[in-house]
C-alpha cells in the first residue's frame, strides 16, 4: 500500500485518467478484500455442495519466518470429467504438531463446509507421526505422498 500513496504512482494514474481518485487503504482492508472474500468463499460453498466424493490432501509448511500452516485441499471430477481441486483451508498452527490437533482442524475444516467424512475416498500425507495418527483417529485412508517418498529415497541414498 505504501507505494500507491506515492507521489510517483500518483502522477502517473492521473497521465492515465486524470479522474481516476485512488481509494484510501482503509476502503481495501475494510472493503474491496471483505467483498472479494465473501464471493469467492460463495462460489467455493456452491462447487464444494456438489461433490460426491473426494480424495484430499494435506501438507505442513513453514513460511519464510518459521511460521507452521497446514493446508487442506480436496480433488474432485465435474460432471463434465474434469479435475478440479480446492483448497479449503490454510491454518496458522502455533501449537505442537499432535495427531489430536491435526484430527481436530481437520474435522473442523470438514464441518465448516458441510462435508462428510463418508465422502472422502482417502487422504494423501507426508510419512509424520502425528497427521498419519490423525488420519487413523479420524477412521480415514492414508495414501504417502509419492513425491515426498521419492524425495525422502534420494536423500537417504545420497547422504545415507
Amino acid at each position: 500500500m505504501y507505494s500507491v500513496q506515492k507521489d510517483g504512482f500518483r502522477q502517473m494514474l492521473k497521465t492515465f485518467d486524470n479522474r481516476y481518485e485512488i481509494p484510501d487503504q482503509s476502503y481495501f482492508s475494510r472493503t474491496a478484500v471483505p467483498e472479494l472474500y465473501a464471493i469467492t468463499r460463495r462460489r467455493v460453498a456452491e462447487q464444494v455442495a456438489a461433490v460426491r466424493f473426494f480424495p484430499s490432501t494435506t501438507d505442513l509448511w513453514s513460511s519464510i519466518d518459521l511460521k507452521p500452516f497446514i493446508n487442506y485441499t480436496i480433488q474432485y471430477v465435474t460432471n463434465i470429467l474434469e479435475l478440479e481441486r480446492l483448497s479449503l483451508c490454510t491454518s496458522y498452527l502455533p501449537q505442537d504438531h499432535t495427531g489430536e490437533i491435526f484430527s481436530d482442524m481437520l474435522q473442523a475444516t470438514l464441518e465448516e463446509w458441510s462435508l462428510k467424512s463418508s465422502q472422502q475416498v482417502c487422504i494423501t500425507t507426508d510419512n509424520a507421526a502425528s497427521i498419519t495418527l490423525a488420519a487413523e483417529n479420524l477412521g480415514w485412508t492414508q495414501l504417502s505422498c509419492f513425491g515426498h517418498n521419492l524425495h525422502l529415497t534420494d536423500v537417504i541414498g545420497l547422504w545415507g
